[in-house]
């Protein structure tokens, strides 16, 4: 298996290295060009950036601390690390609190916007607004949708606290979507009708939005409650 990235302690520092379809060399002294890693390399760049947290320098080459055992504990660690390199709390933090009514305005339009910002993963976006201890009384969750083998799995979300009243979240990543929200529209994993459907659910009134994402049947699900009123008039 061919490994997203390596990290390789050499003496007096570190060789680290990406797989990529065209050989390049990624000059750290210089500005970071945007066209030279994609998404997922710079993510897998953060990651092995990470693991030089589990290493001591001894004078020559580095060794491994080996204060955590499990290797699968330490990926996990490494994955955290990067995300955290990726959108730093505090730029994340200023960019919700610049919006209306501070983190009741985050929707999936707010989630696309940081990703592009950030150059970082739907995935990497969502968990990092989720671990931003927001207090936020919105009605409304985004679910990130991803299609794996014909069968769409929920892979990250984040709720706002009204709305759990109504729709509890999923109970792992990887659910399949229908498992998870079984009282859905028929169909709805496909696409709507329209751009969005409507559902009462719990006797409260729901507004479903799906956002497609990426060239295949990838999409962030938006589900707001709203008023009786702006359920009828979206209706009529």
């Amino acid at each position: 298996m061919v490994h997203r990235g390596a990290l390789v302690p050499v003496h007096g520092g570190y060789e680290l290295f990406l797989r990529s379809t065209e050989p390049a060399i990624l000059d750290l002294t210089k500005p970071e060009d945007p066209n030279l890693l994609t998404t997922r390399q710079r993510l897998a760049f953060a990651h092995e950036v990470a693991h030089i947290r589990f290493f001591k320098n001894s004078g020559g080459t580095p060794l491994p601390t080996d204060e955590v055992e499990d290797e699968r504990e330490l990926e996990d660690l490494c994955d955290s690390i990067a995300r955290r390199i990726l959108v730093p709390q505090r730029m994340l933090l200023k960019e919700i609190s610049g919006g209306p009514g501070d983190a009741d305005h985050i929707d999936s339009e707010f989630v696309h916007a940081m990703k592009l910002k950030f150059r970082a993963s739907y995935e990497v976006i969502i968990s990092r607004i989720n671990l931003s201890n927001l207090k936020n009384g919105s009605p409304r969750c985004i679910v990130l949708v991803r299609s794996q083998n014909g069968v769409h799995k929920v892979i990250e979300w984040y709720f706002g606290l009204r709305i759990l009243s109504i729709l509890t979240p999923p109970k792992e990543r990887y659910q399949p979507l229908r498992d998870w929200f079984k009282e859905a529209p028929d169909g709805f994993e496909r696409g709507f009708t329209s751009k969005e459907e409507q559902m009462r659910m719990r006797k409260k009134a729901l507004i479903l939005r799906r956002f497609p994402i990426g060239r295949g049947e990838d999409f962030l699900l938006q589900v707001d409650e709203v008023s009786e009123d702006a359920f009828v008039n979206e209706q009529a």
